[in-house]
C-alpha cells in the first residue's frame, strides 16, 4: 500500500514548483524545478 502522505507531499511540491516557474522564469527556479522532476 503506497504512502499517501508522501504522494500528497510530492504533488504539492510539484504544484509549488510549477507556480514558481510560471511566476518567475529565473534560472535558479528552473534548476530547482528540473531537480524536482529528476527526483520523481
Amino acid at each position: 500500500m503506497p504512502n499517501t502522505n508522501l504522494i500528497v507531499c510530492l504533488q504539492q511540491l510539484t504544484v509549488n514548483a510549477v507556480k514558481e516557474v510560471r511566476s518567475s522564469m529565473h534560472p535558479q527556479t528552473l534548476i530547482r524545478f528540473k531537480a524536482l522532476l529528476n527526483l520523481s
